[in-house]
Order: structure tokens, then sequence, then C-alpha cells
């Protein structure tokens, strides 16, 4: 007993010395993964892009740092929440055996991922739930007032690159067929997501009266290159909507009969600017045209061999499902439940006549009859992994692929947080409706419009920096809401 309390006190001594000498503004931290994100992202595509066959790049080693070392700060500067986070890293770790364990017996050759990969979705889904807990505790310190100022760097470090990779030649294309240029990062929809979120948030910031030219400037190109370069509907129908959705606190504040303190001219100009954007879309085109025509043209060469019309699913489910009819496809490259999931779907796409181009329809048909073949309980709480399936059918519907492939407990352990602060605050919307300002107005926006694209658009909870802009539209939200309890 001595010994263990001699343990305790030496341990908080320590504790105690330590934060002593790093009694320095340990947000600045906060402030700095915010300013590396888009540096760290560029730099993963460029490692991977010349070393393939690497299992880890450098940076996925590095983004974890700052968040660990806020963790450890936060255990050792707030005893009271020692055994909450104790517990808290149990019950993620124990989750992430148990649905590893669940990878393992279903994975199958033509599975799109290893074990290593799925369990790469798990750390970086856990270490942004620890994130969202540092985010939410310097906000309640009051020690991240000048987030917006970095978020701006933030966005202006994503312009930086993509501009310089485009102007330098070096661009990766957003689709395999050339369309489209997605910069020096990975996803051409997750980037989107990415200026979108964050330019929804930055809005008041970048309009406000004291605002200088450079964010007018950062605002300009941010459109510029979502409407006419990036080559998404994300991007393309995405910056109108933002700019709507900004419009729109307008009609608010008129109808709170509230007085509105905002230049006219600039109201004008970002009316016009509307404008120009949806007019300019519709009769110059954009890579994102373009690119809707090219796949309506390849999706009307695929050919159904026992219809002999334009098939319904894509040409390599066809490969799939006409060797699982000739009774040829063997169990270790896909399991009977796959198999028959297969069929299920190519007869729901046959008989409501979806097509083959909307590949997101297809994997919802897909998994949710994998879901009833598996008939399964502990797959239905630990999920039955995102990368079992083979590629096409990997479910880009990431809210509902948290809840299929992670299970009902990765649902609630990732995603259900985001969710029910999002409902609360559309119920306090309405019922302070009067009370609502911009803040609340454009965190309650981004955070709905983030779940939104990780619902239809994909490739947002599963990035690490579109769930960044996530995490802070949640935590702006929240502290929002409590000033109007």
């Amino acid at each position: 007993m001595f010994n263990q309390n001699v343990a305790r006190a030496l341990f908080n001594d320590m504790g105690k010395m330590i934060m002593k000498k790093i009694n320095f503004k340990m947000e600045y931290l906060i402030y700095a993964f915010f300013v590396l994100s888009p540096f760290l992202d560029a730099f993963s595509f460029l490692f991977r892009k010349d070393y393939p066959n690497a299992m880890i790049s450098p940076s996925t080693i590095i983004r974890p740092v700052i968040p660990c070392i806020l963790f450890i700060y936060l255990y050792l500067k707030e005893k009271p929440c020692r055994k909450k986070m104790v517990l808290g890293v149990f019950f993620y770790g124990l989750y992430a055996i148990l649905h590893l364990y669940a990878f393992t017996k279903l994975h199958r050759e033509s599975s799109y991922g290893s074990i290593f990969h799925e369990m790469q979705y798990l750390l970086n889904y856990s270490y942004m739930m620890v994130m969202l807990v540092l985010i939410s505790y310097f906000r309640k310190q009051d020690r991240l007032g000048e987030i917006k100022k970095y978020l701006f760097f933030y966005l202006m470090g994503y312009i930086m690159i993509i501009f310089a990779s485009i102007l330098t030649g070096s661009s990766s294309s957003t689709y395999i067929d050339g369309i489209g240029f997605k910069g020096w990062f990975a996803s051409g929809n997750a980037l989107g997501s990415i200026l979108l979120l964050s330019l929804l948030l930055l809005f008041p910031y970048i309009f406000d009266k004291k605002g200088s030219k450079l964010r007018w400037l950062l605002a300009l190109f941010t459109g510029i290159y979502l409407l006419f370069l990036l080559g998404t509907r994300t991007g393309l129908l995405g910056f109108p909507l933002v700019v709507i959705i900004y419009l729109f606190y307008f009609t608010i504040k008129k109808l709170q009969n509230k007085k509105w303190q905002f230049k006219v001219k600039s109201m004008v100009l970002m009316v016009v600017l509307l404008f120009i954007m949806i007019g300019s879309v519709f009769f110059l085109g954009t890579t994102t045209l373009k690119r809707l025509s090219h796949m309506k043209e390849e999706a009307n060469q695929v050919i159904d061999p026992w219809t002999g019309e334009v098939s319904h699913v894509t040409g390599d489910s066809l490969v799939f499902i006409e060797t699982i009819k000739k009774g040829e496809m063997r169990e270790e490259v896909m399991s009977k439940e796959v198999q028959r999931s297969m069929l299920d779907m190519y007869e729901i796409a046959n008989r409501y006549h979806i097509p083959n181009s909307s590949r997101r329809a297809l994997q919802f048909i897909y998994h949710t009859s994998l879901i009833k073949n598996q008939h399964h309980l502990f797959y239905l709480l630990v999920g039955n992994g995102h990368l079992t399936n083979y590629s096409e059918m990997t479910f880009e519907m990431e809210l509902l692929a948290i809840l299929y492939n992670f299970g009902i407990l990765g649902f609630l352990l990732y995603a259900w947080y985001y969710v029910k602060e999002f409902t609360l605050g559309v119920i306090m919307f309405f019922k302070k409706f009067k009370q609502i300002n911009v803040e609340y107005y454009l965190s309650l926006a981004t955070l709905g419009l983030g779940l939104f694209f990780s619902l239809f658009a994909g490739y947002t909870f599963f990035n690490v920096s579109s769930m960044l802009m996530i995490i802070l539209a949640t935590v702006l939200l929240k502290e929002e809401r409590s000033k109007l309890k």
C-alpha cells in the first residue's frame, strides 16, 4: 500500500512539474494541427505515388503525434477526467479487436483491402474522436479564440497546393480517365468536401468589415476551382449551395426583425457572383459536365448478355454474376452470402431500371441484401468489415457504411454524437429562432452539409481533414446552443 501511495504521489508530482515546464499556450498545437493538415495530406499522396507498395506513409505516423501529446497533457492536467479517458480507451480498443476479428472471418480473395487497411480506418476514427475531446476541452477553457484565423490558413494551404500543382503541370487527375484536377491529394470528393465545409464556416470571417482583400481572393479562387477545375458534382453543385446557404441568413435576419449591419455593396456583389457562377456552369461548361457526359457514354457500352440491352450493373459486376450463375465461383473468392447479395443486386437493378453509373444506389442494394443474407447478430453489432467486399462494392455512403460495415456499436462510437448534436441543433434552431446568430446558423449548416456529403458524396467521415471540419462545426454548434438554453 505504501509503495502504491508513494508511486501515485510521485506520478502526480511529476505531472505537475511537467505542466509547469510546458506551461505555454498548448492550444497552439491545435492551431498547428489545422495548418499542417493540407501539407500532410499532400505529402501522403506524393509518398504513396512514389512508393506504391509501402504499407504506411510517414504522414500516417506524424499526424497522430499532436493529438497524442495533447491527450497526455489532458490526462496529466485534469485528474477528474482520468477514469473517463481510461474507460474510453478501453471501450474503443475492445470494439476494434472485435471488429477486426469479424473482418478476418469474412475476408476473401476478392476483398478490397487487408486487415491492416481496415485497422487504419479504426485508428483514424478513434484519434479523430480524441480530437473532438481536445477541441471541446480547449474551447471550454476559452483558449481557441483565434480558431477562425487558423482555419483561414488551413483553407489557404489547400488552395496554394492545388494551384501550385496545376501551374507546374504536376496535378493528378480527379478521375482515371484524365478529367478534373485534384492537385497532390488522394480523393477529389474528399477535397471538395474539405473546401466547401471550411469555406462555409469561414464566411463571417471572410466578409467581416475588417476583412482584408486576401480573404475575398481566397474565396474567389476556391469557387473557381470547385466550379471549373475539380470535376466532381460535389464541387459543381456544392459551391453555389454554400453561397445560397450563407445568403439565406439575410432572410433569417429579416424574419427575426433585427437590424442587420452589413454592407449592401458586399451583398449585391455576392448575389451577382452567384448568378455569374450559375450562368458559367450551364453556358460555358465545366470538367464536371464533361465527366457526367463521359460516364453516360461508358454506361451505354456495357451490355447485359442475358437481356441484350444496356446493363443495369457495371461490367465488373457482370463478370462476377456470370461466374456465380454458372456455379463456378469458389467460396474462397466470395462467400455464399456475398454471392446471393450480388444476384439480389442484379435482379433489383433490372427490376427498377437503375443505371449502371449509379454506383451508390447499387452499393446500397448490395449491402442491404448482404446484411439480410448474413443474418448474424455479431456482425450486426460489430460490423461485417468495410474492406471485405470487392472494390466496386466498397460502400461510399459513409453514414450508412459506418452502420452497415462497422455495426451498431461502431455507429454509436463514431457517428452518433454528430447526428445527435445536429438533431438537437435543428430543434433549438426552431425553438429559439429569434435568438439565432450567424455563428449558430453556419455551424449548424456546416454540420448538416458534412453529414449530407458523408451520406451522398462519400469520403467525408473516411477523410481525416474533412472530419476535422465536422468536429469543429459540432463543437461550435454545441457552444452556441449552450448560450441559448
